[in-house]
């Protein structure tokens, strides 16, 4: 069983990660390419 805490990480961390990409892309004229590298978060916090 999953505690709220994973459940909600899973979910929240991936949508933060999308809305800052598109805004970075948007408003600040990052490629996407380069938006995934400068927002990837450490794979420990993915797990």
């Amino acid at each position: 069983m999953l505690l709220p805490a994973e459940i909600e990480s899973k979910t929240l961390i991936p949508a933060l990660r999308a809305i800052l990409a598109k805004d970075l892309s948007e408003n600040h004229n990052v490629r996407k390419g380069n938006d995934l590298k400068n927002v990837r978060s450490h794979t420990s916090c993915n797990q």
